[in-house]
């Protein structure tokens, strides 16, 4: 596995190259906030929002300007690194149930519209779960998860849609392979042990983030999630494989870590709620306006 089961901690250096692969409604701006702190502001390429121009410009960026970066952040596919053939590339991701991912997507693209021309669909007011699902279809959208963490189909050239689709004689090399050219994979299922073993293994500083909505469930789509499940499975084999071999993944390292792994998890939640908590009053307070409002000026 790419992560505590291998038994090594990345040493990270100025040859170091982090790249992660968001994909969207899998936690990612969460995550992204917590990569922040990571690297200082010049060391991080992020992706977007024009991302096909973004990573353009990426490719075509001068040798030196590549050696400042030491981590690319955002909606980019597998194969960005072969851009950067002398660094040492450790790619990082995180993916999600696909019915709990498709339908957040769903509801995300419903809500707003304006957006909907990215996945190939004119702007328009009625979008129903069917004409959602007939989409991903027509479209090769279905096993987003695994084309993206694999670049299927060059996808680094042609982040958008329409995608070819995937040959069943690729099919198992895709799955075979996957792993083994991340350095790290989580699941959103497992988010707080998934940042635990990143910071074991990267070595890196606070991994903290505000809470947001944790206790909320929303009725419409646990529906959707019943309603149109078996037809989001239907259509993304491989994203159901993708997901139970990486769930599975991190339960086993959690089981072989034992004890000292779930004291370390109750501590860093504890934590972590104890920030949230600060932060919500600072928030509300008005510093956090004042501040920001001080270093602008």
């Amino acid at each position: 596995m790419s992560f505590a089961e291998k038994g090594k901690q990345v040493m990270c250096g100025n040859n170091d190259l982090f790249i992660f692969v968001h994909i969207p409604k899998t936690a990612g701006m969460t995550f992204r906030k917590i990569l922040d702190r990571q690297f200082t502001s010049d060391q991080i390429y992020k992706v977007g929002p024009e991302f096909q121009a973004s990573i353009d410009q990426l490719k075509v960026l001068s040798e030196e300007q590549k050696a400042q970066i030491n981590c690319i952040s955002g909606h980019v596919p597998y194969g960005i690194h072969q851009y950067f053939p002398l660094r040492s590339v450790h790619y990082i991701s995180f993916v999600r149930d696909p019915v709990e991912r498709a339908v957040s997507e769903y509801c995300y693209f419903r809500n707003r519209p304006e957006l909907l021309p990215l996945i190939g669909i004119e702007n328009t007011d009625s979008f129903t779960p069917q004409e959602y699902l007939l989409h991903l279809e027509k479209m090769g959208m279905g096993d987003f998860q695994t084309r993206i963490l694999t670049g299927y189909g060059n996808m680094i050239d042609a982040v958008f849609p329409p995608y070819p689709k995937i040959l069943e004689e690729s099919k198992e090399e895709l799955m075979e392979n996957l792993h083994n050219k991340y350095a790290f994979i989580g699941t959103v299922s497992f988010f707080d042990e998934s940042l635990l073993m990143m910071q074991q293994q990267f070595g890196w500083r606070s991994i903290r983030y505000i809470s947001r909505n944790v206790a909320q469930v929303d009725p419409e789509k646990i529906d959707l999630q019943q309603s149109i499940g078996d037809e989001i499975r239907r259509l993304n084999p491989l994203d159901n494989m993708l997901y139970q071999s990486t769930t599975t993944r991190i339960a086993n390292c959690i089981n072989a870590q034992g004890a000292e792994f779930t004291k370390g998890l109750h501590n860093y939640r504890c934590m972590n709620k104890r920030y949230s908590w600060a932060w919500r009053i600072y928030n509300r307070s008005g510093l956090r306006k004042l501040r920001m409002s001080m270093m602008k000026n």
